[in-house]
């Protein structure tokens, strides 16, 4: 629930783990209905933008992963999410049930975890939704769709059929050309001269060769942020900022990779550059907020909170933090889900900090105020970790009960949703505090127990 978790969730999942290029394009299908044409059209899609950058199942997953893990990091990071819908997608059924109205089919989680991003998009990041319906297929109602994909319905759908599949499926690659790369949005509104600046500039030729230049540099980041090189996108786009000082949204975007190298180096612990880039990145964030209104500057204001967390500034990254969470509700964002999931972050986020300073009253209440909204949402990873978290207050407080109880709580959640680090480390943790209290019996039998009904998926113990 940390500022790098919030940023980590919302720009691109590649800058996260660089030993693998993330898809930039998910494929969702039954392979029962129409697997055919989604091979097809991932051949086509291959083609066109890079096999790596395509996510359908068999072909991105290598044998021996975690099949849920992967399809949950992929949908994270992905741009496009398309939805295949054949005709027996809707009916598809397994033991006399639809298989949509089970809560484990792979497809419904699928796609209700891409609509989830996609609620969130203001301040998580970009995605594209796109229903795909083939040969005929009608778009499924939202009284036809399970609650949490009921959202679905409402989104506008691209026909594919067979027999055109090379016309219309290059009609479906223009419309998501432009989100498979969300940078290239974001650039293009960077700079946009009028005509009268563009005759002035070819008329004068000094001033060509400088609107030249500076689309030189901008095409030079862009290249580079696409080859994950982002020291050389930093230094391109500072070339940019140089003579286009006012342009908020370049400055933005050379702050967030600043913040994201900055967080590269902090895992090499390469001190010296982690606080260069990441005082860089404070430093633009907050030019930006004497600039911005409304809610891009909420957003602003929650990412300058993240940098004064990795420059281990507590004090200012608790000002500010708060400070994001008086303006929320001033952000007039569309859904209720997405205020709740802000106030998640950031309290959880305070509670963290206030931890780290020994202030564990004030980190409880803020663990409260986090695990409130995400029960809220129903987001029980996340409501794991802060109750993994609110384990380790009590634990501070020598309240060995309350701990405990806490971390039982959060081993829960973590075998509900088959989490094996986060099972791993609270039998650790729980481990630990058992052997330390007289009342508890064996620590051992504690951690085998547990350790044992998560193998059996039994959670309720």
């Amino acid at each position: 629930m940390g500022a790098t978790q919030a940023l980590r969730d919302f720009l691109p999942s590649n800058i996260w783990r660089k030993s693998r290029t993330k898809p930039k394009i998910f494929i969702s299908y039954r392979r029962d209905d129409c697997s055919w044409f989604v091979t097809a059209l991932h051949n086509k899609l291959s083609n066109k933008f890079g096999r790596e950058k395509v996510f359908q199942d068999y072909n991105h997953i290598e044998a021996g992963e975690d099949f849920a893990q992967c399809i949950q990091d992929s949908v994270r990071g992905c741009n496009v999410f398309l939805v295949v819908i054949g005709k027996q997608w809707l009916a598809a059924s397994k033991d006399g049930e639809r298989r949509l109205d089970d809560p484990k089919d792979f497809v419904r989680l699928e796609i209700a975890a891409a609509l989830k991003r996609r609620r969130w998009s203001k301040i998580r990041g970009e995605l594209r939704v796109i229903p795909v319906l083939v040969d005929g297929a009608e778009m499924p109602t939202a009284e036809e769709l399970p609650e949490d994909l009921a959202d679905l319905a409402s989104y506008q759908a691209q026909r594919v059929d067979t027999s055109e599949f090379d016309v219309l499926s290059d009609a479906l690659i223009k419309q998501i050309k432009p989100w498979v790369f969300p940078w290239r949005n974001r650039l293009k509104k960077m700079i946009k001269p009028s005509v009268s600046t563009l005759l002035v500039a070819l008329l004068g030729s000094s001033l060509w060769n400088f609107n030249a230049l500076v689309w030189w540099h901008i095409w030079q980041a862009e290249k580079a942020v696409e080859q994950i090189n982002y020291v050389s996108a930093i230094s391109h786009y500072k070339s940019v900022l140089n003579w286009r000082a006012e342009n908020h949204n370049i400055r933005l975007t050379y702050a967030d990779l600043a913040f994201v190298q900055g967080n590269a180096f902090e895992s090499k612990r390469e001190a010296n550059s982690v606080n260069h880039f990441h005082e860089l990145a404070a430093e633009n964030y907050q030019t930006l907020l004497a600039h911005l209104e409304g809610e891009n500057k909420s957003e602003v204001v929650n990412k300058l909170a993240g940098v004064y967390t990795s420059l281990e500034m507590p004090s200012e990254a608790i000002l500010t933090y708060k400070r994001y969470l008086s303006e929320i509700d001033n952000m007039q964002l569309p859904l209720k889900f997405e205020v709740e999931n802000a106030k998640a972050s950031a309290s959880g986020s305070l509670g963290e900090l206030y931890l780290d300073i020994g202030k564990l009253d004030e980190a409880i209440k803020h663990f409260d105020i986090a695990l409130d909204a995400l029960r809220k949402l129903g987001l029980s990873q996340d409501e794991a970790d802060v109750l993994f978290s609110l384990a380790n207050v009590h634990k501070k407080q020598n309240d060995s009960e309350s701990a405990l109880n806490h971390y039982h709580a959060s081993w829960k959640k973590y075998c509900a949703k088959e989490n094996f680090n986060g099972v791993a480390k609270v039998l650790f943790n729980g481990g630990l505090l058992v052997g330390e209290m007289s009342n508890q019996g064996d620590p051992y039998s504690w951690i085998n127990n547990r350790a044992q009904a998560y193998m059996n998926r039994d959670c309720a113990v």
